[in-house]
Order: structure tokens, then sequence, then C-alpha cells
């Protein structure tokens, strides 16, 4: 071989080995630094926690940790996961080539828990509502943490002991530890009803609401929209859901089959005013927000505050009590199909002023009109007999009929005027019938368009607001109860042109306290001012001649009578027994008494 050549080779030879020797020559990247998550650290006996080291740079040839402890009885440490051992303080050290890190561990002796307590075993929370269950363990230093749960899920949310209402329904919320345990019932409610099992485990009932128990407001029950589930079990019946509340409506589920007393109950509701059924309800069917029985044959509730129903063409009868006690009803329409009218069916409907009895009933039960007081004109198209003034026969439907009406769309003598005074017009005859204005202190008109009137029974009983009155000259006839129980009413004037009173004109006025009869008057009614616990004074013209039984019936504040006559005068008028039973110490002032 060449002798250059081999040099040359040797010399290139040795330059590779040169450079992989510079390359050896640099060696492994060191780990720089090392940090642990925690620094310090505190355990019960017998708990772990992991520690998490971080090495740096990320490029490190070795980033294998080596961890120690400086006190083995305390606790131990393998790959960053401690065990607490033995009550005491212990230091962690993780180390990577020249560099480490500490975490001081304090180890607690555990006390376990030997009782849970909770502020509340059963809670009701309403949609969105939130409360915070207070636990209390024994012994008070045990150190055991506390485990909530909930079954099921989806009805409530806890965490540490807050409850947040998710959806309607029940649950279970537990807390525990240490194999302890206490539980707490809760309810969510969206509709503010208290839903209950049955015994059987299969459907819930409506057993109450939740403003019976003072934890909602009535108020908020206008609308009321009963469930169709709850738990996930069907609602099939309402049994008193009503107490302590007054919707305006009702809505009920295909799910409800039986509601109690078949619906008397929702009877009592004084501002209802609809229920509605879900068309697919087995049991009951629902027409213009009326309840009926599913077959429409039976009406089983008409909301007291509904103003106006028509009978619908499915029904033979009005049902006994269908509308008891419906204080603003108006109208009912019912057709030719209708044979009779049950027991009760309009008693004390305040509101009813004209019906129309078709041509086909022929029975009308017992009651059935009593307490309609403002019934004035009937339309009688059946074969049955009914008199004005009537108070026993055809469930006394003429008790208090100013006119009964044969022919087909006779007009109606009912006169709504915008002064709030309604007159009624029959036989040539004018009454006044009712006062629906807003004064408080009235003087009544004069005459009705051109013609003297008469007040007709009952016209402004139980009125609130007048507190004065004056009866004009055009008035020739007060009738029974005609202001009986105006509570407010304090003073009243009444002209000479009244000749004839009814019974109990001003009785039960409890705030009545002068009365003045003008020149003309005759006689003090029956019963006048029986129970008119405030009248003092009442001025009695000397055309009075006769003084009627009860006029003045405990009237226990009565101290004077002004009578515009001679004592002889007074002495002769015909007072019948009993007309000042139980009255005051009354004086009566005579024009010829020397005083």
């Amino acid at each position: 071989m060449n002798k250059k050549f081999t040099i040359t080779l040797l010399t290139v030879v040795c330059a590779v080995f040169c450079v992989l020797g510079l390359a050896g020559c640099k060696g492994k990247v060191e780990a720089e630094s090392i940090t642990l998550d925690k620094t310090e650290l505190a355990l019960d006996e017998g708990e772990t926690a992991q520690l998490t080291a971080t090495v740096l740079p990320d490029d490190a040839a070795d980033k294998t940790v080596i961890w120690a402890v400086d006190d083995n009885r305390v606790i131990n440490v393998r790959e960053g996961t401690v065990t607490a051992f033995s009550e005491g303080v212990a230091v962690v050290t993780a180390s990577v080539g020249s560099v480490s890190a500490k975490c001081t561990v304090t180890v607690t002796k555990k006390i376990p828990v030997e009782m849970i307590g909770l502020s509340e075993h059963e809670v009701i929370l309403f949609a969105n509502g939130e409360k915070t269950l207070d636990a209390r363990v024994y012994p008070e230093n045990a150190t055991s943490a506390l485990t909530w749960s909930v079954e099921p899920e989806g009805v409530v949310k806890v965490e540490n002991g807050k409850l947040t209402a998710l959806s309607q329904g029940a649950a279970e919320v537990t807390v525990s530890a240490d194999g302890e345990s206490s539980k707490c019932k809760v309810i969510v409610s969206e509709d503010g009803f208290e839903y209950t099992i049955r015994d059987d485990g299969v459907s819930y009932y409506v057993a109450s609401n939740y403003a019976y128990r003072g934890l909602m407001d009535a108020e908020e029950f206008t609308d009321v929209e009963i469930a169709s589930q709850f738990n996930g079990l069907p609602v099939t019946e309402i049994y008193l859901p009503f107490v302590s509340i007054n919707p305006v409506s009702l809505k009920i589920p295909a799910s409800v089959t039986k509601i109690y007393r078949n619906g008397e109950n929702l009877r009592y509701l004084s501002a209802l005013e609809r229920i509605e059924v879900d068309e697919n309800n087995p049991t009951f069917a629902s027409v213009d927000g009326v309840l009926y029985n599913k077959e429409v044959t039976e009406c089983l509730c008409v909301p007291k505050a509904k103003r106006a129903v028509t009978i619908p063409a499915t029904m033979t009868k009005i049902t006994d009590k269908m509308f008891y006690e419906c204080a603003n009803l108006s109208s009912v329409k019912m057709h030719d199909g209708i044979t009779a009218i049950g027991e009760w069916a309009f008693y004390r409907c305040d509101n009813l002023n004209s019906i129309v009895i078709t041509e086909n009933i022929a029975e009308i039960g017992e009651y059935a009109f009593t307490g309609c007081e403002n019934l004035w004109e009937i339309y009688n198209f059946s074969n049955l007999r009914i008199d004005i003034g009537e108070s026993s026969a055809n469930g006394s439907i003429g008790r208090y009929a100013l006119n009964i009406i044969y022919i087909e769309n006779f007009p109606s003598g009912i006169d709504r005027r915008s002064d709030g005074f309604t007159f009624y017009t029959a036989r040539d005859k004018a009454y006044l019938v009712e006062y629906r204005g807003d004064d408080a202190e009235i003087t009544l008109p004069a005459d009705y368009n051109g013609k003297t009137y008469e007040i007709n029974k009952s016209a402004f009983a139980y009125n609130e607001i007048i507190t004065s009155v004056t009866v004009s000259d055009g008035v020739t006839a007060i009738g029974e109860k005609a202001f009986f129980g105006c509570k407010n009413l304090v003073s009243a004037t009444v002209s000479g042109s009244v000749k004839q009173f009814g019974q109990d004109v001003f009785a039960a006025c409890e705030k009545l306290t002068n009365v003045v009869f003008g020149e003309g008057i005759t006689e003090i009614g029956e019963r006048m001012f029986d129970n008119c616990e405030s009248l003092k004074t009442v001025t009695i013209p000397a055309t009075v001649k006769h003084i009627r039984s009860g006029a003045c019936w405990d009237c226990a504040s009565l101290t004077d009578i002004y009578f515009q006559g001679t004592r002889e005068q007074w002495n002769a008028i015909n007072k019948f027994e009993n007309w000042d039973l139980r009255s005051g110490e009354y004086k009566v002032h005579c024009t010829d008494d020397n005083e």
C-alpha cells in the first residue's frame, strides 16, 4: 500500500473519532429544580393523599423522583402517595439528583363520628327553592368528613347540606360518616300542593296545599293546575286541596278520576270562575268552564263566581244544588229538553234577575229558588202555575217576582240607569229594585219616567257603601227589608209620601243613629228598627196612627223620640205589643210639653 495513502486514511479515521468524542464529551442534562404541589398537608389517621412533583427543565435526562420520609412511624410515602399512620409530624422529601423539595405532614389522631343529627327531617321546597341543612355530629371534635347523597336524583341537589330544588317530586337526602347516618325527606312542590302516596303505592292523591300550613301565600294560587304525575306516578284524586286558598281557575288532568264528594267541595270557592278538564279524562268533562260527568248528563260544579251558563243539550234536568249560592250568576239559558229543576238548584242566587222556565219543565224541586231576592221577572212557558209572591210552591220561584211573563220575546222591564239605580216596570207600576252606585250619601229619584214608584223588597239590603239616604216624595211604599243590614248607614229621612212599609225595613243597620219621618206617614212598620243597636233619635209626625209590633226592638241606645204632635195624640197612637221591647231608656218629646 502506498505510504502516503495510508497516512491520509488514518488522518480521516482519527478525525471521525474526534468528532464523535467531542459529542460524547458534552454530557447529560441535569435536573435543576423540583417542586411539590403542597408544602403542607394535614391528614387524619388512616387517610391518604397524593403529592405531585414537578421537575425542571423538561428535558432533564433523569427525572426519577426519590421519595423519603423522616419518620416512618407517622407516615409512609410511596410514589407520592402519603399514608397517615399515627399522630405526629413528619417531613416528606422528594429529590432528583442534587435538588429536592419538602412537604410537612401533620397527622391528627382520628376521632370517629358516633352519631349524626340533622336540623330537619322533612323539608318542603317550592320552584327554585333553596335551604341549608345543619348537620351536627357527636362527639363534637370528631374528625371524619361528612358525605352527602340524594336518592333518587333529579328532584333536589345537595352540596355540603345546601339543598336546591330541581323538579317536582320527593327524595331522601342522607348525610353519613364512619357508618353512621341521618336522613331528611325533601319534597319539591312546583304547584304548591301536597301529594300523598296511596296505600297501594301505585298513585298519588292531592291531600292539601301548603298555604294551609302557612308555608305559602294563598294569593299565589290564582290559577291552579293539578299535576298529572308526582315522583313518576299518576295523580288520580283531588282530596280537599283547597283549604285556605281561593283560586280563579282550576285545571284537572286526564289522570284524575276522583274528586272529593264528586266536586261538591269546589262549590265553596267564591272566586272560582272556570274549571277546565283535559279532554282525555275518562271520568270528568268541562263545558264552558263548568264541571260535568264524562257524558255531560249531570253537573258536578258550577264555579261560584261564574256569571252566565248555557245548559248543554245532553242534560235533561237541572241538577240538585247546581247553582247553589252562585251569587254572581245573572244569566241561565235552558233548552226545551229540560224537564225538571232539582232541589236547592238556584238557592240564594242573589244576582239572578230574570229566568225562563221552558215548556217541558214539569217539576221544580223544594227550595230551588229560595233566597233569590232579586228574581224580579219570570218567563213561564211551562204548564206550571207560578204566582207572584208565592213562597212555597215550585221551589218559591215566585216569592220575590214582580212580573210573570207568558209571551215569548216580551221586552224585559229591567232598566239599569247610569246613576246606579235600577228600576223595574210591570203592569204600569214602577219599582226601584237595586242600587249599584258609588255615592255614600244618596237622595232617591223624585220619580221614574214621570211616575211614582215603590222601593222593592231588599232593594238596598246589605249595601256597605251608603251612609245616608233621603227617600223622596215620589216613593209610595217601601218593601220588606229594603235597607236591611246596611252596615254603614248612619241617617235616613223618609218622605211623607210613603204610605206603606214592609217588615224589617231598617233592621240590623248597626250604625244607624238618626231617622226622620216626614209629615204624612201614617205608620211605623213592623220590626222597622229591629236590632239597630246605635239608634238614638227618631222623629215621628203627628200623622202616624200605628206603631207596629217590634218597631224598636233591641234599640239599646235609643234616647229620644221627637213626636210632632201633642201628648194626647201620642197616647192615642195604636202601639202594638212589644213595639219597644228591650229598647233604651228613651224620652218622648211632644209639642205641648213644657220643657
